[in-house]
Formats: structure tokens, sequence, C-alpha cells
């Protein structure tokens, strides 16, 4: 006799354990789809699409139906709205309609990429039941709106300090975006063939040296260093005042000479590529190691 009063108690505390209700025979309504508050948040970085570099970039949300099925379609509205105190994201949010019989739903809502780079915009995406052109009401109070953070923000990858470092030098923002680029990888710097990293430091240096060509006046900012495991080409500006005052181009003693002088796609036609007089003041700069690469390039 006391059966039924026991298993009524053994179904309450199952319910008040329950975190998130998903069904109310008696409510109508829809709700974002996760096991608890703390995952109603996703981040978006562009800096982690670097090859594609898209306009906006989706992302997925889940939604459910609580209450009694419905046999004709049925739309839920969402919106997007600032959070207080945060720069507004902009969040492109689709027409969402609940088919019969459909309970639960996957939708895309379109994260814009930001205006500025290093900083962090967020949106709500939200429920908005109360919209004339929704027809669901309400559901789980706190499972209403999900919050976007959006940012285009480079970071060092700890990967770079190996052979992403011996061949390409320092690692900045600028470098990271030409070598994704240059190797059509977001993650070249994963790659553990180190003849990969001899060819990408090859294609880098005539990348830049290109653009240096190009625009001569125009400083570069990324500094790639010279290495010996690879033969570059005679650069664009070495002439016969070159040969006059550094010898006729090898490229074994022009690394030699690079790396006597810190010299690097960012500062290479500025040492090496300038008139009679820049050259006439590099060779007095010489100390024992240039020197030596001089004679080299002598000889």
């Amino acid at each position: 006799m006391y059966l039924p009063r026991l298993f009524g108690c053994m179904l309450s505390t199952a319910c008040s354990e329950q975190t998130v209700p998903t069904y109310d025979a008696n409510g109508d309504g829809v709700y974002f789809s996760y096991g608890n508050k703390e995952a109603l948040n996703a981040t978006v970085n562009f800096a982690d699409s670097i090859l594609t570099a898209p306009k906006e970039i989706g992302v997925s949300l889940k939604l459910k139906l609580m209450g009694r099925d419905s046999d004709h379609p049925r739309k839920v509205v969402l919106k997007s709205r600032a959070v207080e105190g945060v720069a507004q994201a902009m969040v492109v949010c689709p027409e969402v309609v609940f088919k019969p019989g459909e309970h639960e739903k996957t939708v895309t809502v379109l994260a814009q990429r930001p205006s500025i780079v290093d900083s962090t915009f967020q949106a709500q995406v939200y429920i908005d039941a109360s919209d004339p052109e929704s027809q669901i009401g309400e559901g789980i109070k706190d499972f209403q709106a999900f919050t976007v953070h959006v940012k285009e923000a480079y970071s060092k990858p700890a990967q770079w300090d190996g052979m992403a470092s011996s061949y390409l030098g320092e690692w900045t923002a600028d470098k990271m975006k030409l070598m994704v680029k240059v190797t059509k990888r977001n993650d070249f710097y994963n790659e553990r063939d180190y003849y990969k990293f001899v060819q990408w430091n090859l294609a880098g240096v005539d990348s830049l040296r290109k653009v240096q060509k190009a625009s001569p006046q125009t400083a570069i900012t990324i500094a790639i260093p010279f290495t010996n495991d690879n033969a570059y080409e005679k650069p664009w500006y070495w002439s016969s005042l070159q040969d006059t005052y550094l010898g006729n181009y090898q490229s074994g003693a022009f690394v030699g000479l690079c790396n006597s002088m810190d010299i690097t796609t960012a500062n290479e036609y500025a040492q090496l590529g300038g008139n009679e007089a820049t050259m006439r003041k590099t060779k007095p700069q010489c100390g024992a190691p240039h020197d030596a690469a001089i004679q080299h390039l002598l000889s």
C-alpha cells in the first residue's frame, strides 16, 4: 500500500536532479539544447582561417522543442543583440522553421569578420517568442540566448619554437599570414619534415623580394633569415656596382655576408641595394667575419 507513495517520491527526486527539462506535455516552447548554461557560448577566431580569409564564419546552434507535436510547420524567430559593456559582433540569423514531427534542429548563424584586429566582439543570439512572426512560445527560461564571441587575434603557436624559428625567424603575425599563403597551410608550423621548411624559407624570401622589387621605396617589415641550406638566386638589385664592392654573386658567400651583418629580408635592400655611397659605407663597417665573406665574394 506504500508503493505508489514511494514511487512518487522516487520520481520527484529524479525530476529535481534533472538540470535541464527536455519535455513538458503542457508547454509549448523552444530553447537552445545544451547541457548547462556555461555551454551557451562559442568563440570564432578569424585568425584560424588565414588561407581562405572568409568574410563570415558559421556557428552551429542546437534548438529543441518542448510540448506537444504539431501537424503544421512552425516558425522560430532568432535575433542578435549586443552584450552590455562589450563591442557588438555582427551576426546574421537564418529563418528557422520546425516541420511537423520535428523536435530538434541545428541551425547556423553567420558571424561577420570584425573590423578591428586583436579585439573581441560579442553578440547574443536569442529566441524572440514575442515577435509577431513567432509561432512557438518561450521554452526553458535560462536557455533562450546563446553568446557568440568573435575576434581576429593572432598568437604565436607553441610549435613555432622549432624548425619554424630556425628557417623563418622570430614569429610575427604578418609573417604568419605570409607563410600560410606561401605554404597554403594554416598549420604549416606543425610540419616535421625539415626540408619543407628549407623550401618554405626560399619561397618566403622570393615572395618578399618580388614585393620589394615592385615597390623599392616601401619598407619590408617581415624578417626571414638567409640559410646555408638554400641556394638563393642573385637578387634583382645586384648589379655591376655590387660586383665592384662585394664581388661576383655567389649564394654561399652571400649568406655568409648576410649572417655576419644581421641582414634578413627586412633590411636586405637597404643594406645591399643602395648607390655607390652606400656601398662605400658598407665595406668600412666590416668586422672579421664580414671581411671573410667579402674576400670569398671577391675570390
